[in-house]
């Protein structure tokens, strides 16, 4: 049995920066997949108005043990005042989550 449960974070990016920010996600080792998902209109209240932007969604995998970092890396590196972090708890298929776990191993 293993006793990390399997993350799914989801955030909005622009599409400049994406790739950039996933990257070093990946690089530190704090998420083992990501998903972009481009060209998305987004809409909501901002500073008292309503605001529509072009942005990307982005949904990240990782291990409950590497949530922390992944929140400082996103209040250290995110270009947005007020960034989304969405974290949710999800059932992976065994294999699926051993994986995950090895490739969020900083011993890679």
């Amino acid at each position: 049995m293993l006793f990390n449960r399997p993350k799914l974070i989801i955030t909005t990016l622009p599409k400049n920066k994406c790739k950039l920010f996933i990257g070093e996600l990946l690089n530190q080792r704090l998420i083992a997949c990501a998903n972009i998902i481009d060209n998305v209109q987004s809409m909501y209240w901002w500073k008292n108005k309503i605001t529509t932007d072009s942005e990307t969604i982005v949904m990240m995998k990782t291990t409950k043990k590497k949530i922390k970092g992944i929140k400082n890396f996103f209040l250290l590196n995110h270009p947005y005042e007020t960034p989304e972090l969405i974290v949710l708890n999800v059932h992976a298929e065994q294999k699926y989550l051993e994986w995950m776990i090895k490739e969020t191993d900083n011993n890679g």
